[in-house]
């Protein structure tokens, strides 16, 4: 009788620690951060944090100055990967969080940053992949390239779209929700080209004729 309880404490204990396990790294986060004015300046954020849950992505939207929690909060949840998304002050939020996060041993494997304010933004050197989307309208910038980055940056002009509407435009959410999908694949691993990371992107029209006017640079 002993020996039979013994045998299903243990039985227990292992399911419990492979559930355990398994839940850490079944996904990685995804947070999504609007830009000043939030709602309802930036509700296509709320539409791609629908749409990435329907394809099963963990995502969560949150205004732009929430950052300083949101970090706590991953380092609470004692994730390896995360991916972020910011439109406007949306954007330099999700690259402070970024560089935050450098030297704790989370991964940050993609940084999708939609009409960035200003100019002179650099990729922090700890993104995995770091992708730019701008609009036709002035005051919004590209990433510059950092001469030491060793990771992908992509840098995308989206046409006939200005600040209020870019951060819903379908073509940017389709390239979006395939990049995270290609960065929870990468896992534990770099891409070892740009090609291998971009080609399963250009199977889609959208995406095809959105990446057609990126500039991409690898270091």
């Amino acid at each position: 009788m002993n020996r039979l309880l013994k045998i299903c404490a243990a039985t227990l204990s292992l399911f419990l620690a492979i559930a355990t396990t398994t839940t850490s790294v079944v996904a990685m986060d995804v947070y999504l951060f609007r830009g000043l004015a939030g709602i309802p300046f930036s509700v296509g954020l709320d539409h791609l944090e629908k749409k990435l849950k329907s394809h099963g992505i963990r995502a969560e939207t949150h205004p732009h100055e929430s950052w300083p929690r949101i970090y706590a909060k991953i380092r609470k949840r004692g994730v390896r990967e995360v991916a972020f998304v910011g439109h406007s002050m949306g954007a330099l939020s999700a690259i402070s969080l970024t560089r935050k996060l450098r030297g704790s041993g989370i991964r940050v494997a993609y940084l999708g940053l939609i009409d960035i304010p200003g100019t002179g933004q650099s990729a922090p050197k700890n993104a995995s992949w770091a992708e730019a989307y701008v609009s036709s309208q002035p005051g919004f910038s590209l990433l510059k390239v950092n001469a030491r980055h060793k990771n992908l940056i992509v840098n995308t002009r989206v046409p006939k779209t200005v600040h209020i509407t870019i951060d819903d435009s379908n073509r940017v959410h389709d390239a979006i929700i395939s990049a995270v999908w290609l960065a929870e694949a990468s896992v534990g691993r770099a891409p070892k080209t740009v090609t291998a990371f971009l080609a399963p992107r250009i199977t889609n029209k959208s995406s095809l004729d959105l990446l057609s006017t990126a500039s991409v640079k690898k270091k």
